[in-house]
Protein backbone atom coordinates (compact mmCIF):
# COMPACT_ATOMS: atom_id res chain seq x y z
CA UNK A 1 0.00 0.00 0.00
CA UNK A 2 2.73 2.24 0.96
CA UNK A 3 4.45 2.13 -2.86
CA UNK A 4 0.76 3.14 -4.56
CA UNK A 5 1.30 6.72 -4.43
CA UNK A 6 5.18 6.05 -6.39
CA UNK A 7 3.33 3.84 -9.26
CA UNK A 8 0.66 6.12 -9.57
CA UNK A 9 3.11 9.03 -9.78
CA UNK A 10 5.66 7.14 -11.82
CA UNK A 11 2.44 5.98 -14.57
CA UNK A 12 1.29 10.14 -14.14
CA UNK A 13 4.97 10.98 -15.15
CA UNK A 14 4.89 8.12 -17.45
CA UNK A 15 1.60 9.24 -19.38
CA UNK A 16 2.57 12.67 -19.52
CA UNK A 17 5.87 11.88 -21.25
CA UNK A 18 4.07 10.17 -23.88
CA UNK A 19 1.64 12.52 -23.92
CA UNK A 20 4.80 15.13 -24.86
CA UNK A 21 6.13 13.54 -27.03
CA UNK A 22 3.60 13.08 -29.38
CA UNK A 23 2.59 16.23 -29.09
CA UNK A 24 6.01 17.85 -30.58
CA UNK A 25 5.92 15.42 -33.21
CA UNK A 26 2.90 16.68 -34.17
CA UNK A 27 3.82 20.47 -33.90
CA UNK A 28 7.16 19.85 -35.31
CA UNK A 29 7.12 21.82 -38.51
CA UNK A 30 6.93 21.06 -42.33
CA UNK A 31 9.82 20.86 -44.73
CA UNK A 32 8.83 22.05 -47.92
CA UNK A 33 11.88 19.92 -49.42
CA UNK A 34 9.46 17.21 -48.99
CA UNK A 35 7.77 18.28 -51.89
CA UNK A 36 10.65 17.51 -54.51
CA UNK A 37 10.10 14.52 -56.63
CA UNK A 38 8.45 12.67 -59.45
CA UNK A 39 5.17 12.33 -59.00
CA UNK A 40 2.40 9.80 -61.02
CA UNK A 41 -0.68 11.18 -61.21
CA UNK A 42 -4.50 9.93 -61.62
CA UNK A 43 -6.80 11.73 -64.08
CA UNK A 44 -10.65 9.82 -64.19
CA UNK A 45 -11.43 12.64 -66.95
CA UNK A 46 -8.57 10.94 -69.09
CA UNK A 47 -10.33 8.49 -69.73
CA UNK A 48 -13.79 10.07 -70.54
CA UNK A 49 -11.90 12.44 -72.87
CA UNK A 50 -10.93 9.56 -74.95
CA UNK A 51 -11.39 5.88 -74.35
CA UNK A 52 -9.24 4.68 -76.91
CA UNK A 53 -5.94 5.98 -75.10
CA UNK A 54 -5.45 5.13 -71.30
CA UNK A 55 -3.84 8.66 -70.58
CA UNK A 56 -4.76 8.03 -66.70
CA UNK A 57 -1.35 6.43 -66.28
CA UNK A 58 1.16 8.67 -67.95
CA UNK A 59 0.40 11.57 -65.75
CA UNK A 60 2.86 13.07 -64.15
CA UNK A 61 3.74 15.83 -61.86
CA UNK A 62 7.58 17.12 -61.35
CA UNK A 63 8.39 19.61 -58.45
CA UNK A 64 11.83 20.69 -58.86
CA UNK A 65 12.79 23.89 -56.67
CA UNK A 66 11.50 26.42 -55.14
CA UNK A 67 11.22 29.98 -56.83
CA UNK A 68 13.72 32.70 -56.52
CA UNK A 69 12.38 34.46 -54.30
CA UNK A 70 11.82 31.01 -51.75
CA UNK A 71 7.65 31.72 -51.21
CA UNK A 72 7.24 28.63 -54.37
CA UNK A 73 7.62 25.79 -55.72
CA UNK A 74 8.63 25.37 -59.33
CA UNK A 75 7.83 22.44 -61.42
CA UNK A 76 5.82 20.89 -64.60
CA UNK A 77 3.19 18.64 -64.96
CA UNK A 78 2.33 16.86 -68.12
CA UNK A 79 -1.12 15.31 -69.22
CA UNK A 80 -0.55 13.47 -72.50
CA UNK A 81 -2.89 14.35 -75.76
CA UNK A 82 -4.41 17.69 -73.65
CA UNK A 83 -2.01 19.84 -71.22
CA UNK A 84 2.19 20.79 -70.98
CA UNK A 85 2.74 23.35 -68.03
CA UNK A 86 5.12 24.62 -65.91
CA UNK A 87 3.77 25.15 -62.47
CA UNK A 88 4.18 27.38 -59.26
CA UNK A 89 3.23 25.95 -55.66
CA UNK A 90 2.65 27.99 -52.48
CA UNK A 91 0.90 28.22 -48.99
CA UNK A 92 -1.67 30.88 -50.00
CA UNK A 93 -3.63 32.42 -52.91
CA UNK A 94 -2.03 35.86 -52.02
CA UNK A 95 1.52 34.09 -52.07
CA UNK A 96 0.76 32.47 -55.42
CA UNK A 97 -0.23 35.73 -56.89
CA UNK A 98 2.90 37.20 -55.09
CA UNK A 99 5.36 34.36 -55.89
CA UNK A 100 3.61 34.79 -60.24
CA UNK A 101 4.11 38.26 -60.32
CA UNK A 102 8.04 37.97 -59.20
CA UNK A 103 8.93 35.07 -61.91
CA UNK A 104 7.43 37.11 -64.34
CA UNK A 105 9.18 40.40 -63.43
CA UNK A 106 12.25 38.69 -62.68
CA UNK A 107 12.31 37.36 -66.48
CA UNK A 108 11.43 40.39 -68.22
CA UNK A 109 14.13 42.24 -66.26
CA UNK A 110 16.46 39.04 -67.16
CA UNK A 111 15.83 40.13 -70.68
CA UNK A 112 16.62 43.62 -70.39
CA UNK A 113 19.85 42.84 -69.18
CA UNK A 114 20.82 40.27 -71.78
CA UNK A 115 19.70 43.14 -74.10
CA UNK A 116 21.74 45.88 -72.59
CA UNK A 117 25.24 43.32 -72.51
CA UNK A 118 24.55 42.66 -76.34
CA UNK A 119 24.43 46.08 -77.07
CA UNK A 120 27.34 46.82 -75.24
CA UNK A 121 28.87 44.23 -77.22
CA UNK A 122 28.53 45.36 -80.30
CA UNK A 123 29.83 48.72 -79.33
CA UNK A 124 32.88 47.06 -78.82
CA UNK A 125 32.88 48.38 -74.98
CA UNK A 126 35.42 47.18 -72.39
CA UNK A 127 33.85 48.44 -69.36
CA UNK A 128 33.19 46.70 -66.84
CA UNK A 129 30.32 46.47 -64.13
CA UNK A 130 31.92 46.77 -60.53
CA UNK A 131 31.22 43.13 -58.82
CA UNK A 132 28.31 44.21 -55.84
CA UNK A 133 29.63 43.39 -52.58
CA UNK A 134 28.35 40.11 -50.65
CA UNK A 135 25.43 40.88 -48.60
CA UNK A 136 25.45 38.83 -45.13
CA UNK A 137 21.73 39.53 -45.07
CA UNK A 138 21.12 36.78 -47.77
CA UNK A 139 22.68 34.40 -45.69
CA UNK A 140 20.37 35.68 -42.65
CA UNK A 141 17.16 35.57 -44.84
CA UNK A 142 17.50 31.79 -45.73
CA UNK A 143 15.83 30.32 -42.75
CA UNK A 144 12.94 32.79 -43.29
CA UNK A 145 12.21 31.57 -46.50
CA UNK A 146 11.70 28.54 -45.55
CA UNK A 147 9.51 29.50 -42.13
CA UNK A 148 6.82 30.61 -45.19
CA UNK A 149 5.94 27.09 -46.06
CA UNK A 150 6.01 25.92 -42.03
CA UNK A 151 3.27 23.49 -41.28
CA UNK A 152 2.23 21.86 -38.67
CA UNK A 153 1.55 18.33 -39.18
CA UNK A 154 -1.81 17.83 -37.86
CA UNK A 155 -3.13 19.85 -40.98
CA UNK A 156 -2.80 18.09 -44.31
CA UNK A 157 -0.16 20.62 -46.51
CA UNK A 158 -2.08 22.20 -49.17
CA UNK A 159 -1.03 24.53 -51.87
CA UNK A 160 -2.55 26.61 -54.35
CA UNK A 161 -1.03 26.19 -58.14
CA UNK A 162 -0.66 28.19 -61.13
CA UNK A 163 -0.02 26.76 -64.35
CA UNK A 164 1.02 27.98 -67.60
CA UNK A 165 1.40 26.39 -70.41
CA UNK A 166 -0.01 24.93 -73.58
CA UNK A 167 -2.59 23.08 -74.55
CA UNK A 168 -3.13 20.46 -77.38
CA UNK A 169 -3.92 22.08 -80.63
CA UNK A 170 -3.13 25.32 -79.01
CA UNK A 171 -0.64 28.42 -80.54
CA UNK A 172 -0.63 30.59 -77.48
CA UNK A 173 0.46 29.93 -73.68
CA UNK A 174 -2.28 29.73 -71.17
CA UNK A 175 -2.72 29.99 -67.52
CA UNK A 176 -5.08 28.41 -64.87
CA UNK A 177 -5.34 27.27 -61.55
CA UNK A 178 -5.76 24.37 -59.41
CA UNK A 179 -4.64 22.82 -56.06
CA UNK A 180 -3.10 20.09 -54.23
CA UNK A 181 -3.59 18.82 -50.33
CA UNK A 182 -0.52 16.24 -49.59
CA UNK A 183 -2.00 13.58 -46.94
CA UNK A 184 1.19 14.16 -44.45
CA UNK A 185 4.38 15.95 -44.03
CA UNK A 186 6.10 13.10 -46.21
CA UNK A 187 4.41 14.06 -49.29
CA UNK A 188 4.07 10.85 -50.43
CA UNK A 189 0.89 10.91 -51.94
CA UNK A 190 -2.18 14.06 -52.61
CA UNK A 191 -5.58 14.88 -54.14
CA UNK A 192 -7.06 17.87 -55.40
CA UNK A 193 -8.16 19.79 -58.63
CA UNK A 194 -6.83 21.58 -61.81
CA UNK A 195 -8.64 24.10 -63.68
CA UNK A 196 -8.18 24.56 -67.38
CA UNK A 197 -11.49 27.03 -69.26
CA UNK A 198 -9.79 25.98 -72.85
CA UNK A 199 -10.72 22.35 -72.31
CA UNK A 200 -13.77 22.87 -70.66
CA UNK A 201 -11.82 21.39 -66.85
CA UNK A 202 -13.57 22.90 -64.35
CA UNK A 203 -11.56 21.53 -61.10
CA UNK A 204 -11.25 17.92 -62.54
CA UNK A 205 -9.79 15.84 -60.00
CA UNK A 206 -6.48 14.81 -60.10
CA UNK A 207 -4.57 12.53 -57.50
CA UNK A 208 -0.79 11.70 -57.27
CA UNK A 209 1.89 9.43 -55.25
CA UNK A 210 5.40 9.94 -55.02
CA UNK A 211 7.42 8.02 -57.44
CA UNK A 212 10.57 9.11 -56.01
CA UNK A 213 11.68 12.19 -54.21
CA UNK A 214 14.98 14.11 -55.19
CA UNK A 215 17.18 17.40 -53.69
CA UNK A 216 16.51 20.57 -55.60
CA UNK A 217 17.22 21.07 -59.18
CA UNK A 218 17.96 23.62 -61.63
CA UNK A 219 15.95 21.96 -64.60
CA UNK A 220 14.91 24.51 -66.64
CA UNK A 221 11.20 25.19 -67.17
CA UNK A 222 9.36 27.28 -69.45
CA UNK A 223 7.12 29.87 -67.81
CA UNK A 224 5.29 31.85 -70.49
CA UNK A 225 7.87 31.79 -73.37
CA UNK A 226 10.59 32.89 -70.47
CA UNK A 227 12.85 30.13 -69.47
CA UNK A 228 13.52 30.29 -65.90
Amino acid sequence: MDDEWQTTALGSRHMHNRVQNKSSRKYRPFDVHKTFGSYSCKWAAGKRRDDNHDDENDITLELYRLSPHGEGVLGEIRFPRALDAAVVLSGSRASLDKTVRGIEVDSDEEDDEETQSEEKNESGSDERDAEDPVDDREFEEEPARFRKFEKNSFREPKFWIRWNGMTEGAEVVTSDLGYVVFSGNECRNFKGTITCEALGWKDAAISGRKVSGRAPSDVPINWNGKTL
